[in-house]
């Protein structure tokens, strides 16, 4: 929940970042966030828009997946679309968001810049925002002529993020929360409880169980992940790996428990406070809440 209902803020300037999804045939908004399960849930809510078939189907001439191509080309491009979300948040249309284990996600958010790819779109020129920022923490640690397949440590990545401006920051690497959770009244799972929670909102909206459907809502770009052996596991997140060595048959299993008296628990717990305290307060769903 919000910590407080201002209904004198202003929220356009709230919702140019990461601006939520609403629609008609949906009886709620949903918030979202980069390295949360942003894909899953957006299959979700343009599922029970009608709107899933045609998304998943809609050719754009950029490097998005269609579905988020879609999403921001046609669903949240319509006229009126940033009007009528101010207006249904201002009649306290419910808001619902995924939030996911605050460790966990800035280790994925890491992973990111370990794309083995990224040396062959650089020699053929080709410079994405994931290049850019990857260069960025290069130059920090590095130096500025750091060359793209020089190692990052997940403790690099961590140190460089705890003096970026989040308002600046490509949303990958910046957190969950933002200022306009502070302004509205939001209700937020668990990701790891995603399942459960579409269940229970499906119930409580009484919405067509997505059940038989469900199976489409993956985003397909996982890396799968082993609990390697601690000691294993906390070296390569000190010390990281040149660029070319990814991707990696397996990666660690990176918990809030693995990097406990690590020192990066520390910086996380720094740099994510807010997402950190937020998703604490979040009540694990059981497999009977959703009957």
């Amino acid at each position: 929940m919000a910590e407080q209902d201002d209904r004198a803020t202003p929220l356009a300037p709230l919702l140019k970042r990461r601006t939520p999804l609403n629609h008609t045939n949906v009886p709620l908004i949903l918030c979202w966030s980069q390295k949360a399960g942003c894909t899953a849930a957006l299959k979700w809510f343009l599922h029970h828009a009608g709107l899933l078939e045609q998304a998943t189907q809609f050719a754009s001439s950029g490097m998005s997946l269609r579905v988020h191509a879609y999403e921001n080309e046609v669903l949240k491009a319509r006229p009126g679309y940033m009007d009528d979300l101010i207006a249904d948040l201002r009649r306290d249309k419910p808001v619902v968001s995924f939030m996911r284990c605050p460790f966990e996600r800035a280790f994925s958010s890491y992973m990111m810049l370990n794309n083995g790819r990224f040396l062959m779109l650089a020699k053929r020129g080709t410079i994405t925002p994931g290049i850019r920022v990857r260069q960025a923490v290069l130059n920090v640690v590095h130096g500025d002529r750091a060359e793209l397949n020089y190692p990052i440590s997940f403790r690099d990545y961590l140190l460089w993020l705890r003096g970026q401006d989040f308002s600046r920051l490509d949303p990958h690497h910046a957190p969950q929360c933002t200022p306009l959770y502070r302004s509205i009244n939001v209700t937020h799972y668990r990701l790891e409880d995603f399942d459960l929670a579409i269940d229970r909102l499906e119930s409580d909206f009484s919405l067509h169980p997505s059940g038989p459907s469900r199976h489409s809502f993956s985003s397909g770009h996982h890396r799968s992940k082993s609990d390697l052996p601690p000691p294993e596991a906390l070296a390569f997140l000190n010390n990281g790996l040149p660029l070319e060595r990814f991707p990696l048959e397996h990666l660690p299993r990176v918990t809030r428990k693995l990097l406990e008296g690590s020192g990066l628990d520390l910086l996380i717990e720094e740099i994510f406070a807010e997402d950190i305290s937020t998703y604490d307060r979040i009540a694990p769903l059981a497999a009977t809440d959703s009957l």
